[in-house]
């Protein structure tokens, strides 16, 4: 039989996905590359074979920081991940809205249109 997951784990983990800190470090982290961006860059523009190493990188960073949140609670990895896997199979269940929202996080569209976004704050003067 499977390990169970407390349910809680996943309101800790919307805290901790939306918490000041961890948009700071992306932040941060999309600060550090955006000058390898344009503002206007989409996903039906033409992009540059760059792109998609720093994506590499992103999701990199992305995965370790949720494996870490992971194994701070205690949990195995492929344990919480079959937990996410039925919470996302259930359709609407509470938790899926979280779930849902880290997996698009990590898209390579949403990727763009957020490394856009932080290069057209830096060409404007970086706010």
């Amino acid at each position: 039989m499977a390990e169970e997951v407390d349910p809680a784990i996943f309101g800790e983990l919307e805290e901790f996905f939306f918490a000041d800190e961890f948009a700071n470090d992306f932040e941060t982290w999309a600060k550090g590359h955006s000058h390898k961006f344009s503002s206007d860059v989409s996903i039906s523009s033409e992009q540059k074979l760059e792109y998609m190493d720093v994506y590499k990188e992103f999701v990199a960073m992305y995965e370790g920081k949720l494996d870490s949140f992971v194994k701070a609670k205690g949990l195995d990895l492929a344990t919480f991940q079959a937990a996410c896997a039925r919470e996302l199979s259930e359709g609407e269940s509470p938790n899926a809205f979280i779930l849902r929202v880290i997996q698009a996080t990590a898209e390579y569209e949403t990727f763009l249109q957020m490394m856009a976004e932080v290069a057209q704050r830096e060409e404007a003067g970086g706010t």
